[in-house]
């Protein structure tokens, strides 16, 4: 069993099965970050100072707190440059929030090359 998975059960966690959390699906947005930082509907979200001491520890709580799906969590994170959303310690006071219909095509494209109809450089 992956560590990941014991944490999950020691925490009574449900892995969300959405395929943003696949690792496969990490490496294609890690290939889009700095697209996803330019794209159209990209907006910033300033983390108000009030609150930003209850989000230590937890970055999911600020998407949470502006109301973004869980599927979109992870992207969200990577985009922020973190790798785990218990590394967020207020060391920045805005969140890019990218547009989910761009992530949604990600992901269209992603699961499209899953079946075998997009295929890799050099093939």
């Amino acid at each position: 069993m992956a560590n990941n998975e014991k944490l999950y059960q020691l925490l009574n966690y449900k892995k969300p099965s959405f395929p943003h959390f696949d690792d496969a699906f990490k490496n294609i947005v890690d290939s889009h970050l700095e697209y996803l930082k330019v794209a159209g509907g990209t907006r910033t979200e300033i983390i108000d100072n009030r609150y930003k001491g209850q989000f230590y520890g937890d970055f999911y709580a600020i998407l949470n707190f502006f109301r973004i799906e869980p599927k979109y969590h992870r992207v969200i994170m990577l985009l922020n440059g973190l790798s785990n959303p218990i590394d967020y310690i207020g060391q920045f006071d805005t969140v890019f929030i990218p547009d989910t219909d761009i992530i949604d095509q990600i992901l269209s494209v992603y699961n499209t090359g899953k079946k075998g109809l997009v295929t890799e450089p050099g093939e």
